[in-house]
């Protein structure tokens, strides 16, 4: 289950938001790294610091917070790490925003008297 605090938490930076688009763009940006056949939407961190005026330990730092929400994954190859967008889970965090604060509820509130 997606801790729906966890990962907004972690969407609620902008670096991390473009960290994500990066990888949504997938290897059309790449130019660093070599293709990785167990992983060919994958990119490589170095593909995505060189779009991003950051140091490598504050990228690396990134994108421990996105993989540790569940958002990214990694797949290792050599000495390139690849990461990919968890799309499993960011259809699970949507789901669980939609059905927390769109979706028809009763009250909750416990002093108005009406839940």
């Amino acid at each position: 289950m997606v801790s729906i605090e966890l990962v907004a938490l972690a969407l609620s930076d902008p670096i991390r938001l473009k960290v994500l688009d990066l990888l949504a763009a997938g290897r059309d940006q790449a130019c660093c790294s070599p293709d990785n056949p167990a992983s060919p939407e994958g990119v490589c961190a170095c593909d995505v610091l060189g779009h991003l005026d950051m140091s490598p330990s504050k990228l690396s730092y990134h994108l421990k917070e996105l993989k540790d929400a569940g958002l990214i994954s990694e797949a290792k190859r050599g000495r390139w790490i690849y990461y990919t967008i968890n799309r499993e889970v960011m259809s699970e965090f949507l789901d669980g925003v939609k059905e927390r604060f769109v979706a028809e509820h009763p009250s909750v509130c416990s002093t108005c008297g009406d839940g």
